[in-house]
């Protein structure tokens, strides 16, 4: 299917890769949108590191799924922690949010949260409706970071990841927490290339144009980070 959420992910890889080909070793760091067992084996597959948000649960068992197969969230719960950190949390609201943006990123007021990180190598089966040449299993590393005992009424903070980078270390988890976490920086040039420059309100009519005016956009909303 042409319109996948992933397939857009999965372009971006290859053509960056492409482009830095013989300069640098890239980790490519996706939202939930790229939560996709065919997104990952591709990846694998060309050797590329990456660090993606889980957005669904996974069997680790072959099979049909069953209420006793064993799923990836449990046993990720259950691992041995490796890495307690305390992180400040901003303030979040609701003002200008879609209804079911208000379940996934509900309100919060400043804090600080301790979190709990662990970290576990699992072996994850894809469903009965997965494509013909998808492998049949995937093993990978995962990654989750639970905040404890947040305050009353509070939803903790609970990232659950996927990467190819080792784990070996508690180091290695903080590196792969650390990566993540450079989403936000990413989110915040897209919000002034959107909303600081309003590039996407240009009324330009081809492609090439578009992009020149990114180019100087670009360095325009640097700045704007920078202030």
């Amino acid at each position: 299917d042409p319109d996948r959420e992933f397939l857009r992910w999965a372009d971006a890889v290859h053509a960056t890769a492409e482009r830095l080909h013989g300069h640098a070793n890239a980790v490519h760091v996706t939202d939930r949108e790229g939560d996709c067992a065919e997104f990952f084996a591709d990846l694998l597959e060309h050797g590329y590191r990456f660090v993606t948000r889980l957005a669904h649960d996974r069997r680790l068992q072959a099979g049909r799924e069953t209420a006793e197969v064993d799923k990836l969230y449990d046993a990720l719960a259950g691992a041995c922690v490796v890495l307690h950190r305390e992180v400040p949390l901003s303030r979040r609201t609701n003002k200008k949010r879609a209804p079911r943006q208000i379940k996934r990123f509900p309100a919060r007021e400043v804090r600080d949260a301790k979190l709990a990180v662990r970290a576990q190598t699992l072996t994850i089966f894809p469903g009965n409706g997965a494509v013909a040449h998808l492998p049949r299993e995937l093993q990978i590393n995962f990654v989750e970071v639970r905040e404890v005992d947040p305050p009353l009424g509070q939803e903790p903070v609970l990232w659950r990841l996927v990467t190819t980078e080792p784990i070996e270390t508690a180091d290695d988890v903080g590196a792969i927490v650390d990566i993540y976490r450079r989403r936000w920086t990413i989110e915040e040039l897209f919000k002034a290339l959107k909303t600081g420059c309003h590039f996407e309100k240009l009324q330009l009519e081809s492609g090439a144009a578009l992009m020149r005016a990114l180019a100087i956009y670009a360095s325009v909303a640097w700045r704007l980070l920078v202030i």
